[in-house]
């Protein structure tokens, strides 16, 4: 009882997050109105700042005392090197490393073990691959979102969806693009599915990876029916809960490793019924009830620069087509997931209940 009294005092919390990488920056921007809304003093800026002791090096100086230190960013080498300096007493009085992992970091283990009891993760498939590495006591918050960036006018979505043939099936990706994102095998899939009725994909990435994809669509033959923005990290959310919104009952996360998968929920937040392989953490967002599942033959492994080695879940493309195929062919079916996609996602996501966590572990 005497914790929970203390947690009602106001804090002075430091939400701190990579310069660049937009999901980490949206998460932190939640975690930070949370703590706002609760009443505390929150600061969410960038982790590689540096500040001494109680003394923020700028004009005019300010005198800061963290009561609460969260630093979000994936687990390699330099964000714990970070935590590890801002974690300490003389910093922060509570401090905790919100990270993830697509697979098996390569952050030497050492650096590792120092989250020992410090660590959280959003997903069960992040505490299981950190846990192998023997990292101790980690706890589990799901991400959270905001339902009201979701809530857009029905005249900017059908407006939107007016840019698509009204008689053929409009789906939308975002992603950054790289291997973990299964923009291969999405677009095998659309291939086949357009051999039976007309389907027509957006997909928004970074721009480093526009020129890859077309020229793939493009042997594809698929110029009249795939459209490749280099959007990625540049849109309003207003814009991609837009086009979230103007798909057709249903909507595809190709992803093969993730370590959360937000679309995902921000989809069914939107009352799109998911279609994910059925893998973690892509299925441990919902049910049968809520979507539809493909299985993966295998898993690959891949070093991705020096701080990450990717656990693809491998599936085959026209496992993916006959899913998209049977959701268009059982429209009711597939409406009826999508509306339980959209009550699960606002009951177990919302940003002001997942946080809370964070008063409580």
């Amino acid at each position: 009882m005497k914790r929970q009294r203390g947690w009602l005092k106001k804090m002075n919390v430091y939400v701190a997050r990579p310069k660049v990488a937009v999901s980490f920056i949206e998460v932190a921007d939640k975690i930070g109105k949370f703590f706002a809304r609760k009443g505390h003093r929150v600061t969410v800026d960038i982790a590689e700042k540096l500040y001494l002791p109680n003394i923020a090096l700028k004009i005019p100086f300010e005198f800061i005392t963290w009561d609460y230190y969260i630093l979000i960013c994936t687990v390699a080498r330099n964000a714990i090197g970070w935590f590890d300096l801002y974690s300490q007493p003389m910093y922060s009085k509570r401090a905790f490393f919100y990270g993830v992992v697509e697979g098996t970091t390569l952050c030497p283990e050492e650096y590792v073990r120092k989250l020992d009891y410090k660590l959280v993760v959003p997903s069960n498939f992040c505490k299981e691959e950190l846990e192998k590495m023997g990292v101790k006591g980690i706890k589990i918050v799901k991400h959270g979102i905001d339902p009201l960036e979701f809530d857009v006018p029905q005249e900017e979505v059908k407006a939107f969806r007016q840019r698509f043939p009204s008689d053929a099936y409009f789906i939308y990706y975002v992603a950054s693009g790289d291997s973990r994102k299964g923009v291969d095998k999405l677009l095998e899939a659309v291939k086949i599915v357009n051999t039976k009725y007309k389907l027509f994909l957006q997909i928004d990435l970074f721009p480093s990876f526009e020129e890859k994809w077309r020229a793939y669509r493009d042997k594809l033959k698929l110029e009249n029916r795939v459209f490749i923005n280099p959007s990625f990290g540049k849109m309003a959310k207003r814009e991609i809960a837009t086009k979230m919104h103007a798909q057709d009952l249903f909507t595809v996360h190709a992803a093969t490793a993730e370590g959360f998968g937000m679309p995902i929920v921000e989809n069914m937040i939107c009352g799109k019924c998911p279609i994910v392989v059925d893998a973690p953490p892509m299925n441990e967002h919902f049910t049968e009830k809520e979507g539809y599942k493909i299985p993966y033959t295998h898993i690959e492994y891949e070093r991705h620069v020096d701080w990450m080695i990717f656990k693809h879940h491998i599936y085959n493309p026209e496992d993916l087509a006959d899913t998209i195929i049977y959701a268009i062919e059982h429209p009711r079916e597939t409406e009826e997931k999508g509306i339980r996609a959209r009550e699960k996602a606002m009951k177990e996501y919302h940003y002001m209940k997942t946080y809370e966590q964070f008063l409580r572990i």
